[in-house]
């Protein structure tokens, strides 16, 4: 009987374990997300400034020289281009104001 007692409460912690777990997991995705969708406004926001600002010249500039060792950084341009993908979104998207917001809205 002992023993019954002690595997209900092996159960038990496992399963609230596990719940735990998946909530972090939920809490994640959703700061994933709302990164994304932040990132996305922001890229919105510098494609549709004028090209004489400053934040537009260094979002297109490019260094010169020669990278570190090792892998390579992700760039800002090809994290922006995979979220795109993502939602199946394009540059001249920006151009819509009502597509974009309803695509990068943190709902």
């Amino acid at each position: 009987m002992d023993s019954f007692g002690e595997e209900l409460q092996d159960l038990q912690t496992t399963k609230s374990k596990k719940l735990s777990h998946q909530r972090k997991i939920r809490v994640t995705q959703r700061i994933l997300k709302r990164l994304k969708n932040n990132l996305l406004k922001f890229y919105e926001h510098v494609v549709r400034m004028e090209d004489n600002r400053w934040h537009k010249r260094l979002m297109t500039c490019s260094l010169g020289g020669r990278r570190r060792r090792g892998q390579p950084e992700v760039k800002w341009e090809e994290e922006i281009e995979r979220v795109m993908k993502q939602r199946n979104l394009t540059a001249d998207d920006t151009t819509n104001s009502q597509l974009w917001r309803r695509t990068t809205s943190n709902r």
